[in-house]
């Protein structure tokens, strides 16, 4: 384990997914309204739910997360999941992307973008959930 990475447990990881669908809500919600930089922080939104839902994913199937500042490290780390982790991690890479540009820019950020944005969050959240679900049916000995 590196010095970037932490320990992760259950607990942790469905914490992480909780937030996660929290960003993601907050994402969806402000993507709605037509304003300027709605986008921008509809976006920046989706930016925290994909990496509080790749923290959960990462604690849940590998058994540790990524706690280092530079959060495109990530990728290698939730790329290692299996079997879904390139794309996983191509869709944490796009949406870790556009992080400078929603967050410092004040350039306006386009409908287009933001759709292809939110699609990438939305697979991350998912799996999470779903991940965190199986692995609880997995505890309770309820498997299907």
């Amino acid at each position: 384990m590196s010095t970037r990475e932490r320990p992760g447990n259950r607990a942790l990881a469905a914490a992480r997914a909780a937030v996660a669908r929290e960003y993601q809500q907050l994402a969806e919600l402000v993507a709605t309204e037509d304003r300027q930089f709605a986008h921008n922080a509809a976006a920046g939104n989706a930016v925290l739910a994909a990496i509080a839902a790749s923290d959960a994913i990462c604690c849940l199937k590998l058994g540790r997360y990524h706690t280092g500042e530079d959060h495109r490290a990530a990728t290698k780390l939730l790329g290692q999941v299996r079997p879904d982790g390139p794309q996983l991690a191509r869709d944490l890479a796009k949406v870790l992307a556009i992080k400078d540009q929603v967050h410092y820019s004040g350039v306006p950020l386009p409908d287009h973008r933001l759709r292809s944005i939110l699609r990438s969050t939305d697979r991350l959240v998912d799996l999470a959930e779903r991940t965190l679900t199986e692995s609880s049916n997995k505890h309770d000995g309820s498997d299907t």
